[in-house]
Parts: C-alpha cells; structure tokens; sequence
C-alpha cells in the first residue's frame, strides 16, 4: 500500500471518529469528568455519566540509517456503572512506518476498570482510594511489518489515591505490570 493510499485511509479514520465524537457529544449529556495527565486518578465517574476523548500521538526517531514514524489516534471511552465503579475502554487507530515499509491499522486495545473503595468527604475537599485493573488485548496485527501490535495480553493491577479541593489537587499511584510472550516470542520488559 503506497503512502498516499495509507495517508487518506488515515485522515478518513479521523474524520469518522471525529463524526462519531461529535454525534456522541451532541447527543450526550455532559459528564464534566476529567482524569489526570500523566497518571490515573483515583476518582470515578458517577453512575451513568460517560467521558469520551480522542488521543492524538506523533513519534519519529532515526539513526544507523533507519527512520522510524509512528501516529496515533485513540479513542478512549469511560463510563460510570455505579458511583463507585467505571469501566474504560481505548482503541487506537496506528500508523507505522520504517524506512519506506508501513503499516495502518487498529492497534491492541485496552480494558479497564476502576473501583473506589475508599471515599472521604471533608469541607472543600474529597479524598479517594480506588483499585484498578487493566488487560491490553492482542487486537492489532503483529504479522504485518511493522507490527501494528505486541501479539501479547498484559495485565496491570494497582492502588490509586488523591485528593481533590478547592486549592490543591494531587493523585498517587502504585501499579504493577504484567506483559506476557507475544508474537515471535517476543516478551516485552
């Protein structure tokens, strides 16, 4: 598939998904909901509200007479079953190229869940411990060069705490991944 083709099947998925956001969003109600930037939150979304977002990833590297070029959209949907319990799920649209070979697909999607066992209302403020859990599923293509996914189910189980207030705002975390053999017999560290 020449880069041209890859380019337009790329920019085609992101104007579907970019539909499908809109049409989510104008028939949606708000769920205001939010998530920290670098790593989970302990919070959860109340029942029934729903957080949708699109990830938009670019990566280029190079050397010993490689280049490498990797983007990618993902669409992360979240969802309150109860107060206390959100379910999560992400699906990546990938696009990889190295030196001249490419590679355009879904990649390996992720589940979770989150369950806060643990609320504290004060004044201003709100402390949570939540427990998460994780599964990435073998979902994009690890036959194709270059692959499109890791050909591996990983786990990742952990504790999340944090505090929300009027004036300050942090979370904290403690998880522990576990990747299995993939394609190849590759096992990722």
């Amino acid at each position: 598939m020449t880069r041209s083709i890859t380019e337009k099947l790329i920019r085609r998925g992101v104007v579907a998904v970019g539909l499908a956001v809109g049409l989510a969003a104008t028939i949606g109600r708000p769920a205001y909901a939010h998530e920290p930037v670098f790593a989970p939150g302990a919070h959860t979304h109340s029942k029934g509200l729903q957080e949708l977002s699109l990830t938009y990833e670019r990566a280029r590297a190079s050397g010993a007479g490689q280049k490498e070029t990797e983007q990618e959209l993902t669409l992360e949907d979240e969802y309150g079953l109860t107060a206390n319990w959100t379910a999560k799920v992400e699906i990546p649209l990938v696009d990889k190229s190295v030196i001249g070979d490419g590679s355009t697909g879904i990649g390996d999607i992720t589940l979770a869940t989150k369950y806060r066992f643990l609320r504290k209302d004060l004044p201003g403020k709100q402390f949570s411990t939540s427990a998460l859990f994780q599964i990435k599923l073998p979902t994009g293509d690890d036959n194709r060069s270059p692959r499109l996914g890791s050909g591996s189910t990983d786990f990742v189980g952990g504790l999340l705490h944090g505090l929300e207030s009027r004036r300050w705002y942090y979370n904290t975390d403690a998880r522990f991944r576990l990747n299995t053999e993939g394609g190849g017999g590759l096992k990722k560290g």
